[in-house]
């Protein structure tokens, strides 16, 4: 009976400690609050830019960004080279196994660059996952990719691991999040842009599931004909059930297909089912916001419209 009554008395001047700490802090907290008021401003904080060392800027470039992990940087092999199209060229770079094994998903990308200290950039596949040893690029004339665009087969560049989760196409297509089945997928590519949904419609397999009926049509634009790349392709896609809808923003008058923008063709043509619908789309910011808003405005799934970055 004494040993209780002694912890309870502890206890209780425990309690009563505990208390007053609380009302102490409470009071400094006051203090130190009206201290800050009343003071002075403190000098603004300077902090030195980080250096990065030579050692760490040979792993990641010059490119920071949040789009994954630092790139890994390999020597790699240009095999082919040749036009794609009016300032376009298509080409071909010998991989490793284990980089081959890293594509998983049509819309995954690479860095390259020409060397140590030279700018990365960034290119999506246009080859399909699973094709071989080798990676297909498609690439735009201009002042930053000139070093690729000119490059020679035989040379070497350097080229990161596979990067970026591409089109998550099963995940958004074939999974049981939505009551309505995806049963078509809408396409949109301009210029370049068409290198990885290329990837997609050549995919073997799960892919874009084409052979199990799901009906596709692509929307692919391009300044003029001339600009156009894959157009040899487009007989082979419509064998894997792609309707192909050419549209040129700047066409002579000997044209005549689709003219303008691509998401307004797809507009004036509607979108057929669209609780029903998958929508793949790769171009410039502008083509980008306007195909979401068009898809959004007619009822797609928002989380069925895919971008690959």
């Amino acid at each position: 009976m004494l040993f209780l009554c002694a912890a309870a008395a502890a206890a209780a001047a425990v309690v009563r400690a505990d208390v007053a700490f609380t009302q102490a802090a409470r009071i400094g907290i006051a203090a130190r609050v009206s201290t800050l008021r009343h003071a002075a401003p403190r000098a603004a904080l300077h902090v030195a830019p980080r250096v990065i060392a030579r050692s760490e800027r040979s792993r990641a470039g010059v490119v920071q960004c949040g789009w994954g992990p630092d790139p890994v940087w390999s020597k790699m092999q240009v095999v082919a080279s040749a036009p794609a199209a009016a300032e376009m060229q298509c080409i071909r770079v010998q991989v490793p196994e284990e980089t081959a094994a890293g594509y998983q998903t049509p819309g995954q990308y690479v860095q390259m660059r020409s060397g140590d200290d030279a700018k990365p950039g960034f290119f999506a596949m246009a080859s399909s996952p699973g094709s071989g040893d080798e990676f297909e690029f498609l690439i735009k004339e201009k002042e930053a990719a000139k070093w690729l665009t000119d490059i020679k087969v035989g040379e070497t560049l350097q080229m990161s691991q596979v990067m970026g989760g591409g089109f998550k196409i099963k995940q958004s297509f074939d999974s049981l999040d939505y009551d309505f089945p995806c049963l078509q997928v809408v396409m949109f590519a301009i210029g370049s842009g068409i290198a990885p949904i290329r990837a997609a419609i050549e995919q073997k397999g799960d892919g874009l599931r084409l052979a199990d009926g799901r009906k596709a049509v692509l929307y692919y634009g391009a300044r003029t004909p001339e600009q156009m790349a894959y157009q040899d392709k487009f007989d082979e896609w419509a064998k894997l059930g792609v309707e192909v809808v050419p549209v040129m923003s700047q066409p002579d008058a000997s044209w005549k297909g689709a003219s303008g923008y691509v998401q307004d063709v797809a507009k004036a043509a509607g979108i057929e089912r669209p609780r029903n619908t998958g929508v793949l789309l790769c171009g410039n910011k502008e083509m980008s916001i306007d195909v979401k808003a068009l898809c959004a405005e007619a009822g797609v799934f928002e989380g069925r419209v895919l971008t690959n970055f």
